[in-house]
């Protein structure tokens, strides 16, 4: 029985691997690129003690984004709460068990390109946050810059 549970476990994990990765790839090839958190972003100063960040930066159109207020409901930022805003930033905040993360969304503007950039910071608040803080990192990865480019994807329109 042990070595079922331990075979399902490693199917799943093989499986949450793979789509992590086909998302990151897709999301790759539709513009979104990894990229360091902006030293002069928000997130820097209310995630200052961060475990961990990452930043994801698109390619947008200032029609589809004219201004930080574009930003303030993203779809996928429903269930946190507003921890900071500046003339081109929202910071958004969240816990889930044993972590507390922050959300930036930015607009910066690069050679006349308007870019939209995602930075997430996280903070383990407990001991077990380390056990599947690897896991976070992992789906990370692949899921938030998919997210991005979806959220691009539906901002633009038809």
């Amino acid at each position: 029985m042990t070595k079922i549970v331990l075979l399902a476990l490693l199917t799943v994990a093989v499986a949450a691997f793979d789509v992590a990765i086909v998302l990151g790839v897709v999301a790759q090839s539709r513009g979104v690129e990894s990229v360091v958190v902006p030293p002069a972003s928000l997130i820097k100063t209310v995630a200052a003690d961060a475990d961990y960040s990452r930043a994801y930066r698109i390619p947008v159109s200032s029609q589809a984004f004219p201004s930080v207020a574009s930003l303030r409901r993203p779809r996928f930022a429903r269930r946190m709460q507003i921890s900071g805003s500046g003339p081109s930033e929202i910071v958004y905040r969240g816990r889930l068990p044993a972590i507390q993360y922050h959300v930036a969304y930015s607009l910066a503007e690069v050679d006349g390109q308007q870019y939209l950039t995602i930075s997430s910071a996280i903070h383990y608040r407990h001991w077990l946050a380390l056990l599947y803080g690897g896991g976070v990192r992992f789906v990370q990865w692949g899921l938030v810059p998919m997210a991005a480019s979806r959220l691009v994807e539906r901002s633009s329109g038809p």
